[in-house]
Parts: structure tokens; C-alpha cells; sequence
């Protein structure tokens, strides 16, 4: 018996694959948001196929990303972020707020959603100014 339905993004990342698979053995049900289809993802967690339902969302930034993605969900893990290049903050910060932001308020209008869990990134460490002259080494910001 499943213990609940659980609303994923990020599967395919490093964190999320993990995630996700650690979810499916302890025996939930996963509807795992893609921005495409993985073949690859697919196949590593092939083990549980009847536990898994697959959502293509994408772009996660248009208003409508997770409109009837979230029905009968329990649980919604946000492990996704966007993938750009450099570190500018318009490229990365604003898309990834916007993100968040829109599945909070879709998530908000489901009533058996129980508890939502937003991550961070390794962009986190960077500081809104930009990674510094210096660099960063091993989590310390070199002036």
C-alpha cells in the first residue's frame, strides 16, 4: 500500500534522482515533474515503474507550468533549478524564484497536499554581487 503520492521536480539531478529513489523504496508513489523525457532517469528507477508517473513541464516559469500536475498529491518536493550557464543573477536567480513561486501558489490551491519542501543550490553559496575577483575556494570567499 502506497503511503501517499508525492510531486517531484528535479528528479534528474543529482540530489533528486536520489530523492526520489530513497521515496519509491520506502513505498510512495512518485508523479516526477521533467522539463523532458529521460530515457535515462526511466531506466534507473525502471525497478518501480508501477510507482512512477511522469509530467513534462517545460518551463516551470509560465504561469500555468503545474495547472492539474498537483491533483492528488500529498507531498511536493522542489528539487529543480534552472540550468544556465555563468552566474548572473537574472539568468539564474529571477527564473528560479519565479519558479518556486508559481508551484508554492498552485500547491496552495490543492487541499491533500500535506507539506511542501523547497531546496537550494550550489548558487547559494554565490553572492547576489557575483563570484568575487579572488574566486571561492572550498565554501571560502577569496578577496
Amino acid at each position: 500500500m502506497s503511503k501517499g503520492l508525492i510531486f517531484i521536480t528535479g528528479a534528474t539531478g543529482f540530489i533528486g534522482s536520489a530523492t526520489a529513489a530513497e521515496a519509491l523504496k520506502a513505498g510512495y508513489q512518485l508523479r516526477i515533474c521533467l522539463r523532458k523525457p529521460s530515457e535515462h532517469l526511466q531506466s534507473v528507477l525502471s525497478e518501480y515503474k508501477n510507482q512512477i508517473e511522469f509530467v513534462t513541464v517545460p518551463d516551470l516559469t509560465i504561469e500555468t507550468a503545474f495547472d492539474d500536475k498537483l491533483n492528488g498529491v500529498d507531498y511536493v518536493l522542489h528539487l529543480a533549478s534552472p540550468l544556465t550557464h555563468g552566474t548572473n543573477k537574472e539568468t539564474y536567480f529571477i527564473p528560479a524564484v519565479k519558479a518556486t513561486t508559481l508551484l508554492l501558489k498552485a500547491a496552495a490551491k490543492v487541499p491533500s497536499i500535506k507539506k511542501v519542501v523547497v531546496t537550494s543550490s550550489i548558487a547559494a553559496f554565490i553572492p547576489m554581487t557575483g563570484i568575487p575577483a579572488g574566486g571561492v575556494i572550498k565554501g571560502k570567499i577569496l578577496h
